[in-house]
């Protein structure tokens, strides 16, 4: 039997996210470089990355919710589903979608656009709501078994992508050092999240 391969995700290091951008994730630059380092590892056999990737009246955008105060939760009435209201971000083709400068990106990567539906906000790297980004086919296609995660935010996209590849079977981890967090309330929740779903977190040290 073919031994299963590893993949280390790199989620939304995008302008938006980072310092200076619409939705900046405090000490988000800090971790840029350590990122470019851990993709050099050889213990990677393919490294992805995903993309917020958003259309300009994407349901989660505060300003598309005229009276809605940002960072409220509001819930949709066409889907019932809830949504906090964000300040507009990556939407496509925008300075603000582009990978920061600083980020390593080659074109062996393995790129996975998420939250191209109107309707549905999509923090996970394999898909939300029934929206599917092709990540999960693309893994099993290069027959990985395991799955490294970091990047931004901790609390949102990287801990719903841990916890999407842990659900769908894959062994997962993700790097403590090589991510950050929106907030403190929120980052709690997601790392009660990552330990029901037996994720492993660690630093890069440990690899």
């Amino acid at each position: 039997m073919e031994q299963k391969k590893t993949a280390l995700i790199i989620v939304d290091m995008q302008n938006d996210f980072c310092e200076g951008g619409s939705l900046a994730v405090g000490g988000s630059l800090e971790i840029i470089p350590t990122i470019n380092d851990l993709r050099k590892n050889a213990k990677f056999d393919y490294v992805f990355r995903t993309r917020d990737w958003h259309l300009q009246d994407h349901v989660s955008f505060g300003s598309n919710h005229p009276g809605e105060a940002l960072f409220s939760q509001i819930t949709i009435a066409e889907t019932g589903h809830p949504q906090v209201m964000w300040p507009d971000h990556c939407v496509q083709g925008s300075t603000g979608a582009e990978y920061h400068k600083d980020l390593t990106v080659l074109d062996s990567d393995l790129e996975v656009l998420k939250g191209q539906s109107k309707m549905i906000e999509c923090y996970s790297g394999f898909g939300d709501y029934g929206e599917d980004t092709g990540l999960n086919q693309l893994l099993k296609d290069r027959n990985v078994g395991t799955v490294y995660c970091c990047g931004l935010a901790l609390d949102y996209c990287v801990g719903s992508t841990a916890v999407s590849a842990a659900q769908a079977g894959y062994k997962t981890l993700v790097f403590s050092d090589a991510t950050k967090s929106v907030a403190p309330d929120s980052e709690a929740a997601m790392l009660k999240k990552i330990t029901e779903n037996k994720i492993e977190m660690l630093k890069v040290a440990d690899l």
